[in-house]
């Protein structure tokens, strides 16, 4: 596996960057070309002075965003920089100071944040004239590195904690085919529920008993820039006394040529606003060339379910049966407008499995091909009925093994595939803590 390090071989190096590597960076045109690369991200930033301390650039009075939401993160270190504007730089580590403020929320509240141990290891900057050897990602985005850390964030209204993240941990790897591969972790968030809201959501988690939520995130990514194969398989949302949400995605056709005409598309709005139509045909060209490689959402319930039917069944004087009775025929109703009465079986029975014995339940599609992306736009468009069918879509819940969206052989249109018992596919999603 081939690392964008400072480890990696002079040589290495000197085919990446070029021959400037080998002297220490101009503090105001490493500045400047951060700032340019910044920009091409729609991100706006502001500096007061660069300098040189031998091999490392510090930036003071860095600023990104404009407005009263602006972010000051005052003196930034980038230590070890190495290369020039065009062929792009090299940066060991950026350090960062603790960052506090204040943010206007909906409702002009004052909301305040504290993130503190930001640090970023093994930066590379994309430069204005990059070399054919340059790593295909950069061709998608002006930055990578390797390792990206944040100690804690804090939100606070009236002085009371709102929310909490810590141990934020980002680690990406490239390899010698320019493949990519990433991993993202939180190791703890917790939001408090506000009290006397107006939000209708926030209102009923409070009524079934969730005054404070916390939990964990991963998310894995990896992109093969050959094949245009891009994934986010899994991400992983664990909420204690909630459940695990899994899902799972991977797209074919994502090749470094799609993410160039991305590039222009988006230039091209930016300069000129009023052309969104020929834009909207831009995309649409893009999307036929996208295919759908395989989706699934994971539900693994930790007494989410039974506080919902049970809250439904006091409010309305019925039993939690009945609750689960009215939840299944709402779900066979509208499932009938589509017209296929083996998919609307397979649902039916997977939510009515589930409300009666809440363990799993997962809804994918997983075609033995790639489905193109306009093959599923044109069966929205003309014909929804047939998305099932399209898709492949299966749900299962509790591990019992799905029915088909076809009949068997020597069945009828309402016949189920096979019995029989499989996993419902997890794929190793944290269980709650």
């Amino acid at each position: 596996m081939r690392r964008i390090t400072a480890g990696l071989s002079a040589a290495a190096f000197a085919t990446l960057l070029g021959s400037g590597t080998a002297l220490a960076a101009d503090a105001d045109a490493f500045a400047e070309r951060l700032k340019e690369a910044m920009a091409s991200q729609g991100a706006q930033m502001s500096y007061d002075e660069a300098v040189s301390e031998n091999d490392t650039v510090i930036i003071r009075g860095v600023t990104l965003g404009q407005g009263p939401n602006s972010v000051d993160f005052g003196q930034v270190n980038f230590e070890n920089v190495v290369g020039e504007p065009t062929t792009g730089y090299e940066v060991a580590r950026v350090g960062f100071e603790d960052v506090s403020g204040i943010d206007k929320a909906e409702g002009d509240r004052d909301v305040s944040y504290d993130v503190s141990g930001m640090s970023i290891e093994n930066l590379l900057v994309a430069g204005t004239e990059p070399s054919d050897s340059q790593p295909a990602l950069l061709q998608g985005t002006p930055f990578f590195f390797e390792r990206g850390t944040i100690e804690e964030i804090k939100l606070s209204e009236e002085g009371k904690d709102t929310f909490t993240l810590t141990n934020l941990v980002a680690n990406s790897t490239i390899g010698d085919d320019d493949s990519f591969d990433s991993r993202l972790s939180v190791g703890n968030f917790q939001l408090v529920l506000p009290e006397n809201t107006e939000e209708d959501g926030v209102n009923f988690a409070r009524e079934i008993g969730y005054d404070t939520l916390t939990g964990s995130m991963n998310a894995d990514a990896a992109w093969t820039p050959q094949q245009g194969k891009v994934s986010l398989s899994p991400v992983t949302f664990n909420i204690q006394n909630v459940g695990t949400l899994q899902t799972d995605l991977a797209i074919d056709g994502y090749t470094p040529q799609v993410i160039q005409s991305l590039q222009q598309i988006t230039d091209e709005m930016r300069k000129n606003p009023e052309g969104q139509q020929n834009s909207g045909m831009a995309f649409m060209g893009i999307l036929a060339q996208l295919s759908v490689a395989n989706i699934s959402v994971e539900f693994q319930d930790d007494s989410l379910t039974k506080r919902v039917i049970d809250y439904y069944a006091e409010q309305t004087s019925q039993t939690p049966e009945a609750i689960i009775d009215l939840a299944t025929q709402t779900v066979e109703a509208n499932l009938g407008q589509i017209g296929d009465e083996a998919f609307r079986n397979q649902v039916v029975g997977a939510v009515r499995n589930f409300l009666e014995t809440p363990e799993s339940i997962r809804v994918a599609t997983e075609p033995s091909q790639p489905i193109p992306f306009m093959q599923i736009f044109g069966a929205a468009m003309g014909a929804p009925q047939t998305i099932p069918n399209v898709l492949q879509l299966t749900v299962e819940s509790d591990g019992g093994a799905p029915a088909s969206t076809a009949p068997a052989p020597g069945t009828d249109a309402s016949g189920t595939a096979g019995s029989g018992s499989t996993e419902s596919g997890s794929g190793g999603a944290n269980s709650a803590q």
